[in-house]
């Protein structure tokens, strides 16, 4: 932990989570967690400074393209950890340099596979038609209608959230992933919600259809539908 990190906070506040052996996306939220997070932040951004000094000051605005993003969010901010949340999965995108609009923050649905077409788009290189990924409006493209995002790990359950401007699909296998990637989803837990501060549970029939839709079409190519491999099962007893 920074050493000025924990010079900021109380003795008993350094020490709450200090200890905790946990993968980065389910640590609790602790003092210390949440000023470390701070400190990165800002340390980053410092960094970013070191660098935006030397291009302004040996390139032109039209000679570099800079983009800074994140693989995922963080936990430290939630009540309860949960690997899918708004806090998890609203990793950043900061982009400046040739042929990028300065629109500041903007609040528009992207997702990891937009960054080769974002790419393409301001470095001049062709992208393939099969490509999945988006163009996003502020950049001169179109926006986007939802997102999705996935938890896929042999030995737990196979979690979904697809979210859209206003409102947040889940879905919860019971069972838990197999070796080869497949998992039961016949008896999935179900939920829309929706957006914002205040989040609460929906019951809409077409929003249903709808992302019900979308749900199965992403994941047909795994879903066995409880036909299982017995030898798998066997060999791995304690995961079901």
């Amino acid at each position: 932990m920074p050493l000025a990190a924990q010079a900021k906070l109380a003795l008993g506040d350094r020490l709450a989570g200090s200890a905790t052996e946990k993968a980065s996306v389910y640590l609790p939220a602790t003092p210390l967690y949440q000023e470390v997070n701070r400190r990165g932040i800002a340390q980053a951004d410092r960094s970013l400074g070191v660098l935006f000094d030397y291009l302004t000051a040996h390139y032109g605005e039209d000679e570099y393209i800079v983009q800074v993003f994140s693989d995922h969010g963080v936990p430290i901010y939630d009540e309860e950890p949960d690997i899918l949340s708004e806090n998890q999965l609203g990793a950043a995108l900061m982009m400046r340099g040739a042929g990028v609009p300065a629109l500041g923050f903007v609040d528009e649905l992207t997702s990891a596979v937009d960054l080769y077409p974002i790419m393409g788009h301001h470095a001049g290189f062709a992208v393939p038609d099969y490509v999945d990924g988006n163009l996003p409006a502020a950049l001169g493209g179109k926006e986007r209608e939802y997102v999705a995002s996935a938890s896929v790990y042999p030995g737990q359950t196979y979690k979904l959230a697809l979210r859209t401007k206003t409102h947040e699909f889940r879905l919860e296998s019971k069972e838990a992933v197999d070796e080869d990637g497949t998992v039961d989803l016949s008896h999935a837990a179900l939920g829309i919600y929706t957006r914002g501060e205040a989040r609460k549970a929906v019951e809409d029939a077409a929003l249903e259809a709808y992302f019900l839709r979308i749900a199965r079409d992403l994941t047909s190519s795994f879903n066995d539908e409880g036909h299982h491999w017995p030898e798998m099962r066997a060999a791995r007893p304690l995961w079901f």
